[in-house]
């Protein structure tokens, strides 16, 4: 009876040993997959919250270069200049007058 018992116990002791090593295994895993799931998520974050720092500077200060190029009514008067002349608007005719306004 004695014997059954070692042998037993024995065997529970392998058995332990392997859930043990697997169980070690198990945590690492888990460990790996929480700092490769931060990095994701890092590397998703980080540039948005860049680009809302220092996109709309940039966008100002391009729209602001380029304003001339744009279509409003402020820029088709200053280009309708005669050389450094100001044009007349009110001779012009009234369909354009009202575009202008």
């Amino acid at each position: 009876m004695e014997d059954e018992v070692r042998k037993l116990l024995k065997e529970n002791l392998e058995v332990t040993k392997e859930i043990h090593k697997i169980v070690r295994n198990i945590d690492k895993y888990i460990f790996y997959q929480k700092i490769f799931w931060l990095i994701k998520f890092l590397l998703i974050v980080i540039p948005i919250i860049l680009g809302i720092i220092y996109l709309p500077p940039i966008f100002k200060n391009i729209i602001h270069q380029y304003q001339g190029l744009l279509n409003t009514p402020n820029n088709i008067t200053n280009s309708l200049n005669n050389n450094g002349k100001k044009l007349n608007i009110n001779k012009l005719p009234l369909d354009i007058q009202k575009l202008l306004k």
